[in-house]
């Protein structure tokens, strides 16, 4: 029975693969210059990691960036920028965040924003603050086709302005929201 063609080889075929003694050297020395200036060394899988930390550092820097707080943004202002963004996450770590970076001496806010109704960072723009009342549009009555008329309820803006401002360190709306009372 013959051997399998792969088995079959002479010395001449084994060694024509093997590198001379200064080949050798040669591509030894290539691979420690190589691992010496890599900084993951001579690892190919390591190299998907280090580009994943990479991109997860990049992603973490935009969200602390779009997360900032704008310069003298209310408190009201940044939860409907951030909410409008990101969405409410069913707790106050956006109002908590603006406090911690913002107003770091304000450590009841979460609690007065409790006992206002403001159980998450969305409620607290349900409950708490609402858009002030120049911001609405005006209740009118408007004739209809058939000449009847219909009652049209204020309404408050489908989008807010920019933030009308607040000194550094208060937790207070600007003059865009009031607070339900």
């Amino acid at each position: 029975m013959d051997e399998p063609t792969a088995a079959k080889s002479t010395a001449a075929d084994s060694t024509a693969f093997e590198p001379t003694a200064s080949e050798s050297t040669a591509a030894e020395s290539t691979a420690s210059d190589a691992a010496g200036s890599d900084p993951a060394g001579s690892d190919p899988a390591a190299e998907p990691i280090m580009a994943e930390a990479e991109a997860e550092a990049h992603v973490r820097e935009l969200a602390e960036l779009w997360l900032a707080p704008h310069e003298r943004e209310c408190l009201g202002c940044y939860l409907d920028r951030t909410i409008t963004a990101f969405g409410c996450q069913g707790d106050l770590r956006l109002a908590a965040r603006f406090r911690d970076l913002i107003a770091p001496r304000a450590v009841g806010l979460e609690r007065r924003l409790a006992d206002a109704g403001g159980y998450c960072d969305c409620e607290v723009l349900a409950n708490v603050f609402q858009p002030a009342a120049h911001l609405w549009t005006l209740s009118r009555d408007e004739e209809l086709p058939n000449g009847g008329w219909v009652d049209i309820e204020p309404e408050p803006p489908a989008v807010m302005p920019p933030c009308s401002g607040v000194r550094r360190g208060s937790t207070l709306p600007c003059s865009h929201w009031s607070t339900w009372r």
